[in-house]
């Protein structure tokens, strides 16, 4: 929605790239936790090769099947345009040369419009077994690779400059602190769950100073001043990229996560849940909404009132038709896995030595 937002360009807010970071991190810190569960479990289990292989692939396999699909029927329903509207409606330069494989294999100089985003996820799916790997075979140590990783992510929140349709090297930080956020929360709830921790009245008073003071930082970077024009000034220099914002935002992640607040009980909204679960489509799917001529002609509300109903409408039509039965395909390949994986556990499984009936009765 942000994005829309950004792409319309009501009251002209500069929110579009802060809003794809906000994604990078969400989308690294939910695969991340995902993936540790799962890894720390086969790693406790001692399990063969086998079913790490299995493991392995059904995350690759829902990876794809979550955003490969509709964005290539995407690629590919742009060949029915002719070029000026490819050109217009998703900013294809040279549109007379749009080539689909180079668009489907993500050549750099095809990563039209939103499709710039993808590739860099997809990147990234690979790196999070290997971040999540080092941190589970370090153990106690886990702490020991967070802190240059953490150095890494605020010095190029500093001095790096990010902008759109850029390789992943420079969005690399901000994925990275989304993954280390997931792994703090997780060791945090471990903590806590293992010690019966129970929060206190002061301890629910620095969660919410911490997290509102992240929030207050984040709105502040968002609309270029508030804080930075009533308290003091902007501490980060000003680069030419996209602004600094996945620490604010991993910051309230873990805040929420641990002690739901305010942020939670609005983003559980009814119409906020329900464009959570379009989203991708909504990005997707948006441009051929708000740069259509028939909406550029209206007024101002019925503008309003266009982009987002024929938005919503698209969306939600793409993902009962295309999401929502790949999301269905990555379940049944899920569930065979899941077996494969079961036959291959038993097959290893030592045979469980019989108990005595004194063993028994003092269990």
């Amino acid at each position: 929605m942000m994005v829309v937002v950004q792409h319309v360009g009501y009251m002209g807010i500069p929110i579009g790239q802060p809003a794809v970071d906000t994604f990078f991190v969400l989308s690294a810190f939910l695969l991340t936790m995902i993936f540790e569960k799962k890894a720390r479990t086969l790693l406790n289990e001692k399990v063969s090769y086998k079913r790490w292989g299995w493991a392995l692939l059904d995350y690759f396999a829902r990876r794809f099947l979550r955003v490969y699909p509709l964005f290539a029927i995407v690629a590919t329903y742009l060949l029915v345009y002719s070029p000026p509207q490819k050109e217009k409606l998703f900013f294809v330069h040279h549109p007379e040369n749009y080539n689909l494989w180079k668009v489907l294999t993500f050549k750099f100089e095809y990563r039209y419009h939103v499709f710039w985003t993808l590739p860099l996820e997809i990147a990234y799916y690979f790196l999070i077994p290997v971040f999540v790997m080092m941190v589970l075979l370090l153990k106690k140590f886990w702490i020991v690779p967070m802190l240059p990783l953490g150095y890494l992510v605020a010095y190029s929140g500093f001095y790096w400059s990010r902008g759109d349709h850029m390789p992943l090297k420079p969005h690399l930080p901000t994925f990275i602190c989304g993954s280390m956020a997931a792994i703090v929360y997780v060791k945090a709830d471990q903590w806590i769950t293992k010690r019966q921790f129970v929060f206190r009245w002061y301890h629910w008073l620095v969660l919410r100073v911490v997290e509102m003071s992240s929030l207050a930082i984040l709105f502040s970077v968002l609309f270029g001043g508030l804080v930075f024009s009533w308290v003091f000034e902007n501490p980060i220099p000003q680069t030419s990229g996209g602004h600094f914002v996945s620490a604010n935002v991993s910051l309230i992640i873990v805040c929420e996560m641990l002690l739901p607040g305010v942020v939670s009980s609005l983003l559980e909204w009814c119409l906020l849940r329900y464009a959570g679960k379009i989203s991708f489509s909504m990005y997707l799917l948006h441009s051929f909404v708000i740069y259509s001529d028939w909406v550029r002609r209206q007024g101002y509300y019925n503008k309003f009132f266009a982009v987002w109903g024929l938005t919503f409408l698209l969306s939600t039509v793409s993902y009962h038709l295309v999401e929502y039965p790949s999301q269905w395909v990555a379940g049944r390949l899920g569930q065979w896995i899941k077996k494969k994986d079961a036959i291959e556990r038993e097959r290893v499984a030592p045979a469980l030595p019989v108990m005595s009936r004194r063993s028994h009765i003092f269990k």
